[in-house]
Order: C-alpha cells, then structure tokens, then sequence
C-alpha cells in the first residue's frame, strides 16, 4: 500500500510539472520584403515536452507562393524557455514570391494526440505577412527570370570529334536563389548546325545552394575548327539591388574526317530517292469503257434552273442574316462560361506547370469572346475597366499568378487551388458583365 501511494505521489508530480510546459511552434521567414522570384526560407520550430511522433501537421497553403522541391532533413536540439527544457524540432522550407504585394502565410498547426497522462492539444503558429517587392526596370536582354548570385561555366564533352559525330554541350548555373525556376539561356547557334536540346538538370544539397545544367547536342558536318559561340546570363543580384551578368568563354572544337558523316549521307540519299520515285501508271486499256460526252445543250438543260432558284435565294438569305448572326452571337455568349469551365477542368489533369499555361490561356480566352476581340496580357486592364474596381484587381491577381506558376516550382494543391478561385471569379466576373 506504502508503494502504491508514492508511485501516485510521483505521477501527480510528473504530470503537475507536464501541465505548465505547454507545447507550442514558432514560425519565421529569413526575409521579410524580397523580390519576385527571391528564395525565402519559411522555418519553423517546435518547442514540446513530449513525444509528437504521432502528430498530425496541417501545412499552410502557401497561396502567393511556389514551393521546392527540395526537402531539408529535420533537426533536433534542446533550449531553456521559462526554466522549462523543451526538445526543439526545427524544420525548413524553400519558397518562391510569385506576385507583388503583401502576402500572408497561413497559420501552421499541429495536432498532438492524447496519452494515458494528457489530453489532445493543437498548437499553431502565427499569421506571417510578407511585403513582396517588383523587380525594377532596366533588365538585361539575357535575363531569365533568375534572382540571386549565380555564377556560369560552359564545358563540352570532347573537343574533337568526327564530322557527324556528336557533342555535348552543358552550360553549368550555380549559386544562390531561384535556381529551379531559371530557364534555359539563349545561345547563338550557327544555322548549320544540328542542335537537340536535353532536359535540365537540378542539384540542391541544402536550402541556399543549387546548381542547374542546362545540356545542348550538336552535330557538325563540315570539317575544320568550329567555335562555339559564349553563353551569358543576367540575373538580378538583391544583396546589390542592381542586375548582373555573367558570360562563359567560346569554345573551339576540331571536326575531323569520319566515317559518321558518309554513313549519315548514304542515308539521307537513299531516303531522297525512295521519296522521288514516281508511282508506275496503272494500265489502260486500249478501248474507253467511258460513254461518249454529251452535247453542250443537254448540260444547259440541267444548269439553267437551279441558276434560277439561287437568284430567287439570295435575295431574301441577305435579309434573313442579320437576324440570324444576332442569335448566333447570343447563343455563343451564354457558351462562353461552359466553354471556359470545361477548360478549366481539363487543367487539372495536366502537369502542374502545363496546368498553368492552361488556366492562363482560358482566362484569356474568355474574356476575347465576352468582349468580342482578341485580349492580350498588355491590354487586359483596359478590356476589363468597366466590371468592379475589386473583381478586376482579383481577376488580374488570377493572371498574374497563372503567368508566375508557369515558372515556378508548384504543387497540384496550389494549381487546385487557383481553378478554384478562377472558376469563383471567373463566375462573378459572368454576372457583373455589361
């Protein structure tokens, strides 16, 4: 009985001392005004007592935002808040601005489950808010959507190489910022040449550093030395708040004499003659089994009436058409919005940056047929100036964002989540139409 009555003595202690070390999450971001396009790592760290292993992590939807793919590992350290120790999980996240203006980032909750000593709790973090800026003018003509400090290296494969044999180019972007969402540099390629270009290569090993290769195959037919011509970068650096650029020098490849280049045009010889080669004739035979061609009186005889009923028609078409265009046009106005939906709800079957590109050219699409004339991106707040000052800055936000995510790193959630808020105002923008 003595035992039993200090084991409850010790767990009445143990659980008072529980009860006043509340759990609870802390959130922060690295940087609080970026640029469009400028990483910001989004941290959390959870402050707990107990074990969470079991919990349930509802993540905020991040809307404004495109996430990485990349995923860092998750830390564990210990810290004194309150005389209290509390076992600290820290966990990080890489996210990409995709418009500008102040974005807020949904709380981050967590649901820790019930144990024989406590009850269920749900702790989350705080509201963020995120002041994006615009990226100024005066952008090099080599920019391509990249934002941080990157360096640039060309490097081939082989520098000598047969006539039609192959070299592979790989022009290396390294550094920190939005490497995902940098997109291939332009380079002057001769004419002459055959290029194939190869998919991207990203690698992330933390949250500040990435590197990207960008890989061309070139094939030279005429023997002698060939340059490859250099390949240069712009980017807009926030630490000096200014663009840069950064260029690779040429590259000079040796094609010699091969045996490629006479296989490849035997090839292409005999491909040009078997596609010139003429059908034989099909043979005739020596009597016509076609009847003798009629006089010209008897076609006269049948072109003459319908001549007739064709100008009695036209006439009383013209005055009919009218009418009928006013209905067309009527009857194609109310399937617009079904044509748009129905648009919309293929998106969400495609890849989420081809979703993207999808729900852009249906918002596009819609509002050239309301208005009855092609609507681009330069001259859509015009075309839309007479509907509601709030539905055109939502309607503008929707294409803003369908442009940036075509860009970005995104996720099907966040492509769910922008049709849905299309369909919504795409809905209100239907009703509000004069």
């Amino acid at each position: 009985m003595r035992r039993i009555l200090i084991l409850f003595l010790l767990l009445m202690c143990y659980s008072s001392t529980w009860a006043q070390s509340d759990n609870f999450i802390e959130a922060s971001v690295d940087v609080e005004s970026p640029y469009v396009g400028q990483p910001v790592i989004y941290t959390i760290r959870v402050f707990t007592t107990r074990d969470i292993q079991n919990t349930s992590i509802v993540e905020p939807r991040f809307s404004g935002f495109g996430r990485s793919s990349f995923i860092a590992d998750a830390t564990v350290s210990s810290e004194v808040r309150r005389d209290v120790a509390y076992t600290v999980i820290e966990h990080s996240l890489l996210l990409y601005p995709l418009r500008v203006g102040e974005q807020t980032i949904d709380p981050l909750r967590i649901d820790i489950p019930e144990t024989p000593f406590e009850s269920a709790v749900s702790v989350q973090t705080a509201s963020l808010i995120v002041n994006v800026q615009s990226l100024p003018e005066g952008a090099p003509p080599s920019f391509k959507n990249a934002v941080g400090q990157f360096d640039i290296e060309a490097t081939v494969d082989t520098t000598s190489v047969p006539a039609g044999g192959a070299v592979i180019l790989s022009v290396i972007v390294s550094g920190t910022g939005n490497i995902e969402q940098i997109i291939a540099p332009n380079v002057n390629f001769p004419d002459s040449w055959r290029v194939f270009p190869r998919q991207p290569i990203t690698e992330q090993n933390t949250l500040r550093f990435a590197s990207k290769t960008f890989q061309w195959t070139l094939l030279f037919d005429v023997e002698g030395i060939v340059e490859i011509p250099s390949v240069e970068i712009g980017f807009f650096n926030p630490q000096s708040q200014s663009y840069e650029t950064r260029i690779t020098a040429p590259i000079s490849v040796t094609v010699t004499e091969g045996i490629a280049a006479s296989v490849e045009e035997s090839i292409v010889q005999q491909t040009a003659i078997e596609q010139s080669r003429e059908p034989l004739p099909l043979k005739q035979s020596a009597q016509s089994f076609l009847p003798p061609i009629p006089p010209l009186f008897f076609w006269l005889l049948w072109v003459i009436p319908p001549l007739i009923v064709l100008v009695l028609w036209l006439p009383r078409r013209a005055k009919s058409r009218p009418r009928r265009e006013r209905t067309s046009r009527v009857r194609s106005q109310r399937n617009v919005l079904k044509r748009t939906r129905d648009q919309l709800k293929a998106a969400q079957s495609a890849e989420s940056r081809e979703a993207y590109r999808q729900i852009s050219i249906a918002i596009f699409d819609y509002l050239s047929l309301k208005s009855g004339i092609q609507v681009t991106d330069a001259d859509v707040k015009e075309k839309i100036g007479h509907l509601p000052p709030k539905l055109q800055h939502l309607l503008l936000q929707c294409v803003e964002e369908s442009a940036s995510g075509q860009y970005a790193p995104v996720s099907k959630e966040d492509v769910n989540t922008l049709l849905r808020q299309t369909m919504k105002i795409l809905n209100a923008v239907e009703e509000a139409w004069q």
